[in-house]
């Protein structure tokens, strides 16, 4: 692979899995017929801000209520979207940088041709929209847990890059094999001719 990452298969059954609420809160029978919990969720963090309903604009938000919100959101939703961000970091910092990386690489090696350069290049392209897509759906799982979510691969041109990159490896193996031996063979030479040159000089030394 061209980057030490790879989703578990529980992380791929977290993204794949919607969210939803597992209390016993009052609220979560209407939740869950009306399945609406992200929605709960963003208007718990955005207009439940003191005791005034956001819709009836009423004091109608009391302790009670505010309890029963909070035990939706529990411990283990808690974890399973923190788990969901963890994803999003590893994932980034495993791909993004990795493909900018191998295209400056790339770039600055004299030893590759144009054409090749740009064949590879285009290939890592592909991989790194598909990263940012991928980037994007996980930020909408984190967003909305109950969605379902299903990261995107091109496995084929992963190999295609790595057939690439190897050959580039050998391609410079191989030259760096020459120019040892070239010096080498040069120090040999130069042996040879300094010992044939005291040989020839002998009578005058």
């Amino acid at each position: 692979a061209l980057f030490p990452f790879t989703l578990s298969t529980e992380d791929r059954q977290l993204l794949s899995t919607p969210i939803i609420d597992s209390s016993n809160s009052y609220l979560s029978e209407t939740i869950k017929r009306l399945q609406n919990l992200d929605w709960v969720k963003k208007g718990k963090e955005l207009y439940l801000k003191d005791n005034t309903c956001p819709f009836c604009q009423e004091n109608t938000i009391n302790a009670k209520f505010l309890e029963a919100i909070e035990s939706i959101f529990d411990e283990s939703y808690s974890k399973k979207t923190n788990q969901i961000n963890a994803i999003k970091s590893a994932y980034e910092s495993a791909t993004k940088p990795t493909y900018k990386k191998l295209i400056q690489e790339i770039s600055a090696c004299e030893l590759i041709s144009e054409e090749e350069r740009e064949i590879t290049t285009s290939h890592i392209k592909i991989l790194d929209e598909i990263a940012s897509k991928n980037i994007e759906l996980i930020t909408t799982k984190f967003n909305n847990p109950s969605s379902i979510i299903i990261l995107e691969s091109n496995d084929s041109i992963e190999e295609k890059i790595i057939e690439c990159i190897a050959a580039y490896n050998e391609k410079i193996k191989d030259i760096n094999t020459k120019v040892a031996k070239f010096k080498e063979t040069e120090s040999t030479i130069k042996n040879k001719i300094w010992l044939a040159l005291r040989n020839f000089c002998t009578p005058e030394l």
